[in-house]
């Protein structure tokens, strides 16, 4: 049974909500504080994210214990002896030794305690357990700039009554949920797998997404270079066809020079070598007579 939850600020110990279960009275609100303090002052003793369990024997008679939880009046003296916790009752006949536990949880910046008096590793299981649905359901409402900023019971109005629900559900649900714990582990190991699976699954997703994009880059390189392949071909044809129109131009131009020449020393009609001829035999004929 979980007897007592505290939720702290773990950089100075304020509490920000504590709740205990109905029909609980004694002095655990102050020795548990005086752990929560300790652990303040030692936060290497439970590392961000890990967990522990203080526990010491107390003197009570199991039956007497029994009875007196039924009737809704259990009354609990308590010291810190500098290692650890021991509960001492106001009983002081012998009895068996029954312990009690604090299971600790610490998140960022927020520590999580609750105290029970459970002594199967089954029933730890389940409180650590609900530790953490603890911790989910207060981190899911307060911020870590909230939770920095709250004064001392800062959550208790909001959050005293969620703290309290849940802990009468984890205690009156025990069997059920130590019945599914198995289940729970399993459920977690797929949940696990899963994960793994996923990721798997979304790095093969990513490596194809570049592969394929990777792809559409060469096709579009290739469409490129067959787009810069035609327009060389294209330029090269159109610079022959230059090339070829400055040569005919050429020729035109040389055969209209030579043209422009031969006007000149014979005319237009071209007749000066005809002349010339003429002139030649006249000559010879009067150089004979």
């Amino acid at each position: 049974m979980i007897i007592y939850t505290l939720i702290a600020r773990s950089s100075d110990g304020m509490i920000l909500v504590e709740s205990t279960s109905a029909g609980i009275q004694g002095n655990h609100v102050q020795i548990t504080n005086r752990l929560l303090q300790k652990l303040t002052a030692n936060p290497h003793l439970v590392p961000v994210g890990n967990r522990k369990t203080y526990s010491n024997n107390v003197s009570m008679l199991p039956t007497l214990n029994e009875v007196n939880r039924n009737n809704g009046d259990i009354e609990i003296k308590s010291y810190w002896n500098g290692s650890g916790t021991e509960e001492i009752y106001d009983n002081n006949e012998a009895g068996a030794s029954m312990p009690h536990f604090f299971h600790v949880e610490r998140g960022e910046a927020v520590l999580y305690i609750s105290l029970s008096d459970d002594t199967s590793s089954q029933n730890h299981r389940i409180n650590f357990g609900f530790l953490l649905d603890l911790q989910k359901e207060f981190t899911s409402k307060y911020t870590p700039n909230k939770i920095l900023k709250a004064n001392a019971y800062g959550m208790e109005k909001q959050f005293s009554k969620i703290l309290a629900n849940m802990m009468h559900h984890c205690n009156t649900n025990r069997h059920t949920q130590g019945r599914n714990s198995t289940l729970t582990k399993l459920n977690s190991e797929v949940e696990s797998i899963k994960k793994v699976l996923g990721s798997s699954y979304d790095l093969l997703i990513r490596n194809q997404e570049t592969l394929h994009s990777l792809v559409e880059k060469s096709d579009d390189l290739l469409f490129d270079a067959e787009v810069f392949s035609k327009s060389g071909r294209k330029i090269k044809k159109a610079m022959k066809k230059k090339n070829t129109v400055y040569k005919i131009v050429l020729i035109v131009f040389g055969m209209l020079l030579v043209y422009l020449m031969m006007v000149k020393l014979c005319g237009f009609d071209l007749s000066c070598r005809a002349d010339d001829v003429g002139n030649d035999d006249a000559g010879g004929y009067g150089y004979n007579n």
